[in-house]
């Protein structure tokens, strides 16, 4: 599980990828409808045991290449182990 806190400095549209050693494994779109700053934190479950395999990842917020609207701007990320039962 990966946990992020996304800053905003506005009412804004981000859009990105997230990819964990080069996969995507995340598509995100969200829409800030307040104005000002804020922040806000989200969970995304990566169920990809064969990147995790290793004990070692890269993750990357990735912008569309199109760089059409407002980059991720990421303060801080966890990764979290999940447990089935």
């Amino acid at each position: 599980m990966l946990r992020a806190v996304e800053t905003y400095d506005r009412a804004q549209l981000k859009d990105y990828d997230i990819l964990v050693d080069g996969v995507v494994v995340h598509s995100r779109s969200y829409q800030r409808a307040e104005g000002g700053v804020g922040a806000l934190s989200y969970q995304v479950l990566v169920d990809r045991a064969d990147l995790t395999a290793d004990g070692k990842v890269r993750v990357r917020f990735q912008e569309d290449a199109e760089g059409r609207n407002y980059d991720p701007s990421i303060a801080d990320v966890w990764s979290l182990p999940v447990t089935t039962g």
